[in-house]
């Protein structure tokens, strides 16, 4: 893959690592196929959110119980949907509300599949939490 200009004002990288994204202070931001990298960590919990995969859902793990149907998440529009409903919750402060974003961009890959280039687009929530299960069952064990 080429490489993309992105990170500050120069359009050098920031040193950080994101989804997909890897850059070293002072060079070029370098895109990747995040199934290229089987070392990426693909987690279960995200804050008080966790994926039940054989549900389709993000369970919110606090004292309401709340979950977010990711087979009601097939456009951006949905997804939108979800997190500003959670942002509205008297229960859901602002790092609740981070880590749903977080878990809805690892596993439906958001910028990729759902808003890429400011589009709305359509996906197969179901196929996309199988594959991120599928990548995850690849990963390698750190222990």
């Amino acid at each position: 893959m080429g490489s993309v200009r992105g990170g500050g004002e120069d359009g050098r990288g920031s040193g950080a690592v994101h989804a997909g994204v890897v850059s070293a202070p002072g060079e070029d931001v370098k895109v990747i196929r995040m199934d290229q990298v089987p070392d990426i960590e693909r987690p279960l919990r995200w804050g008080l959110w966790s994926l039940d995969a054989g549900s389709y859902v993000l369970n919110h793990d606090g004292p309401v119980g709340y979950w977010v149907d990711l087979e009601r998440c097939g456009s951006s529009a949905e997804v939108l949907d979800w997190i500003v409903q959670v942002s509205h919750k008297a229960w859901a402060d602002s790092h609740d509300v981070a880590m749903l974003v977080a878990a809805l961009d690892a596993v439906l890959r958001l910028q990729k599949n759902v808003c890429g280039l400011g589009r709305d687009h359509t996906v197969d929530p179901k196929a996309l939490v199988g594959e991120y299960m599928l990548l995850r069952s690849r990963q390698v064990d750190p222990t």
